[in-house]
């Protein structure tokens, strides 16, 4: 089976910009770095898991193109089409075929 025909369109990746504020102080901002198409679920009871040393709980995963979504790391966020932030825990290469990749997703509460 084929994951793309699952793809939808409105997703965002967000990358983080330092502003000033009025008073000079500095803040992080995130502005829209891509546009790209894949896949957002929720991850059962079950599938959820704490990744790494932070003890990041998983609560979403993505499925996208390899190629379409480029170089992210955990400082960046993922906003789908209903206005939906996610914080990057984990990004894995299934069987390091670089066709698609899962992207472990915490929701922005």
């Amino acid at each position: 089976m084929d994951i793309e025909k699952f793809y939808e369109t409105g997703i965002e990746i967000l990358e983080p910009v330092s502003t000033q504020n009025d008073f000079g102080e500095y803040e992080v901002a995130y502005s829209v770095k891509k546009a790209i198409s894949g896949k957002i679920r929720p991850l059962s009871g079950n599938e959820r898991y704490i990744s790494g040393s932070r003890h990041q709980e998983s609560t979403h995963r993505l499925y996208c193109s390899f190629d379409e979504y480029g170089e992210m790391d955990s400082e960046h966020k993922i906003k789908d089409d209903e206005g939906t932030e996610y914080n990057v825990v984990f990004v894995g290469n299934p069987m390091n075929f670089d066709k698609w990749l899962q992207v472990d997703l915490d929701v922005v509460e």
